[in-house]
């Protein structure tokens, strides 16, 4: 009973105590007392077998608990902080292993790099709308720069997670398309895949950021004379050359968030991160406050110009980052709704984890009431159902 909670000793003896609810016999006496006994069973970390024999329902209060059980195992037995932020500071990627950072000969060096934020579609997602609606072939909010430790924490120590254009050199050093985030329908391939990257001469030159492709630069013509070459998103970074493709505040496209005028805001990187303000973008919606959380976030870098030679490295894409790219768009265009769950849970996950220990547990005592509020409603509303389902069948 205790192996599975060997780790927490603060609730290894309650364990054994919410076994013996079973008797001595593993017959439960009622099905609600049987309800509420599983939760906590798999709550305080007895396996499903332990809890119930076996018993198929076990399965699901072990789901159930999953989390919570997480959660208040991390606070009350010497964890600091909620889910999603030590915890799970380190974010395995999809083929299971923990990478670490890439070693000094790995990084490759002459990676030319600029910025952009027009709005436009990402061409990795043009495949992935259907049907073709031209109104809603726009480049998504959630592309925007993030913070890792929102989302799970770094595996390479990187601070930043952007998304960006790449050249048909470099898509070819990146491989096929990954499958998780979209498609390049002009065969350069590399969508949904990964480079380390770090900037030399930003401010802070020891910062690493992952990229992740979501569309094709615009060759020039001159084949394999492009060279790698790589375009990060960053609102309020567009080049004023660029404004031929610049989509924002069109009436051609359904929201875009921001305005032609506040996507040049920062002249393509062309002013120092003193002068730009990324505080005038508009907040007033989750999307747009992840437009200007990712300004500000990527002005915090400190890139002293517009285009910049970045060293770089190809990397496996954290998961965390996978998911949050792939959920961002979908056969109907951008996914609102996704944006606005990750934003809250990126607030909440900080909020909680900005309290101090004093405060914390009376925090986890009013969680813990509430989700035994909600148990102890769904299992009379059982209970009820089950009885006008039994006195039905009495009837007929």
């Amino acid at each position: 009973k205790t192996g599975a909670i060997s780790r927490c000793p603060c609730v290894s003896k309650h364990c054994s105590s919410a076994m013996r609810v079973t008797g001595s016999s593993g017959r439960w006496p009622s099905t609600s007392i049987k309800i509420i006994a599983l939760f906590f069973a798999n709550f305080l970390g007895c396996s499903a077998q332990e809890a119930a024999g076996g018993d198929s329902l076990s399965m699901t209060f072990s789901l159930l608990s999953k989390k919570l059980k997480g959660a208040f195992r991390g606070l009350l037995c010497g964890g600091s902080t909620w889910p999603g932020i030590a915890s799970e500071s380190i974010t395995r990627v999809a083929g299971g292993s923990t990478p670490s950072a890439p070693l000094p000969h790995e990084w490759q060096r002459s990676l030319t790099t600029s910025h952009f934020w027009d709005c436009n579609g990402a061409s990795c997602d043009a495949a992935t709308l259907q049907p073709v609606v031209k109104r809603e072939y726009k480049y998504a909010p959630q592309y925007a720069p993030v913070d890792p430790a929102n989302y799970g924490g770094p595996i390479y120590g990187e601070r930043l997670w952007l998304t960006g254009r790449t050249s048909d050199t470099l898509s070819a050093l990146l491989g096929p398309d990954d499958g998780c985030c979209g498609k390049d329908t002009t065969g350069g391939g590399g969508c949904g895949r990964c480079i380390l990257v770090r900037n030399p001469s930003a401010w802070h030159a020891d910062w690493t950021a992952v990229v992740m492709k979501k569309g094709r630069h615009p060759a020039s013509g001159q084949g394999n004379l492009d060279g790698a070459l790589l375009d990060v998103a960053v609102p309020a970074h567009n080049a004023p050359d660029q404004s031929t493709s610049n989509v924002c505040g069109n009436p051609n496209r359904t929201a875009t968030y921001i305005t032609q005028a506040q996507s040049g805001l920062c002249g393509g990187g062309q002013h120092p991160p003193s002068v730009c303000d990324c505080g005038a973008l508009l907040g007033e919606t989750v999307a747009q406050q992840l437009l200007r959380d990712g300004c500000n976030l990527f002005r915090k870098w400190g890139w002293a110009n517009a285009t910049s030679q970045l060293e770089f490295v190809k990397v496996a894409c954290p998961t965390a980052f996978v998911r949050h790219v792939a959920n961002a768009f979908g056969s109907a265009g951008v996914q609102d709704t996704f944006a606005m769950e990750q934003k809250v849970s990126a607030i909440s996950r900080r909020s909680f984890a900005a309290l101090t220990p004093r405060h914390r547990m009376p925090a986890v005592i009013s969680l813990l009431v509430c989700c035994m509020a909600a148990l102890v409603a769904a299992v009379l509303l059982l209970s009820r159902l089950t009885r006008g389902l039994r006195s039905s069948g009495e009837g007929c």
